[in-house]
Formats: C-alpha cells, sequence, structure tokens
C-alpha cells in the first residue's frame, strides 16, 4: 500500500514509481443492473487497477456531469486502487448514461455506455407471471365448466333414452 512520504514504492502491476510520476490506466467500467431501487433502476460502474486514485463520475448523452447516488475508492494492497460509482435511473431521468473513470495524472480515461429500454421500467417479471397465472386459470376454468356442462347434458339424454316411457307417457307424467 502507498504511504504518502515514502519515498520510491514500486507497484506490483506496471512496477510503476511515485517519484517519477507515471501511472496505471485501470480497466473499462462494468456497468452491471443491480435492480430496484427509489422508483428507478440502480446501476454500479466499477472499474479496477488505477494509479494514482481515479475520478469517476456520470455522464449523460451531452457529456453533463450527473449526479452520482454513491461513490467508492479503495486502495488494494498493490497500492491500486478501484473505484465503484453508483447512479438510479428512473424513467422520467436519462435512460441512456456513460460512466466515465479518469486518470488525473495522465488525463487517460476509460469509458462504458449502458442504456436502459422503457420496457424495464413498465413491466416488471412479476407482473407478467402473475398476467399468464391468471391466464391458464382461466383458460383450465373454462375447460372444466364446458366439461361438466356437457357431461351433465349427456347424462340427462342418456336417462331420457334409458327410461321405458314413450315421449306421450313422459309428458303424461309431467302433467300430472
Amino acid at each position: 500500500m502507498l504511504q504518502p512520504g515514502k519515498g520510491k514504492q514500486s507497484l506490483e502491476a506496471g512496477a510503476l514509481s511515485r517519484e517519477n510520476g507515471s501511472g496505471c490506466v485501470g480497466s473499462d467500467p462494468d456497468i452491471p443492473v443491480e435492480g430496484h431501487q427509489d422508483g428507478g433502476i440502480r446501476v454500479v460502474c466499477r472499474s479496477f487497477g488505477w494509479y494514482p486514485e481515479p475520478e469517476a463520475q456520470w455522464r449523460d448523452l451531452q457529456g453533463q456531469v450527473l449526479p452520482s447516488a454513491s461513490h467508492n475508492i479503495l486502495q488494494e494492497a498493490t497500492g491500486l486502487f478501484q473505484t465503484e460509482i453508483a447512479i438510479v435511473i428512473t424513467e422520467e431521468s436519462n435512460q441512456k448514461v456513460s460512466c466515465s473513470v479518469r486518470n488525473p495524472c495522465l488525463n487517460q480515461e476509460r469509458v462504458s455506455t449502458i442504456s436502459i429500454a422503457d420496457l424495464f421500467f413498465t413491466f416488471h417479471i412479476w407482473v407478467v407471471a402473475l398476467g399468464v397465472i391468471l391466464g391458464v386459470i382461466f383458460c383450465v376454468l373454462i375447460a372444466l365448466a364446458s366439461y361438466c356442462s356437457w357431461s351433465q347434458c349427456r347424462a340427462k339424454d342418456l336417462a331420457f333414452r334409458g327410461s321405458s316411457y314413450t315421449l306421450g307417457e313422459h309428458l303424461h307424467q309431467i302433467r300430472k
């Protein structure tokens, strides 16, 4: 781990020296979707292997800086830094954002972009699942009702045919 004022310290990745001002440009930002939060979708930007401490920020399509929900920087045992910056994207906000991680000394940056579809905000998986389940139940109930009605009519028909009465005798019995 780097300590201020400790002179020349080398890092495993690239044998960087604090004295000569060299640095490391880390990994391309990875942007996984972490789920729903505060009425929006939480996405996190992570990048590893930076030296010195990087600057990370979210930007919209026009390049304007967006406020982040959280920002953490950790220095690993190798002396390299990793950064994690989160944002909550709402349906009303920008649904296409970029994460920029920059080495301030080398003036180099890595950028990744994510776009959240409108569908992600309007359809939740449980709504779709509930619709499918209710649809199946409705179809089963219709089939069951049709079968019961058919079997009841058939039973009446068989009972009527199996009786020893003629139609005239049957009408005569009903009138009594």
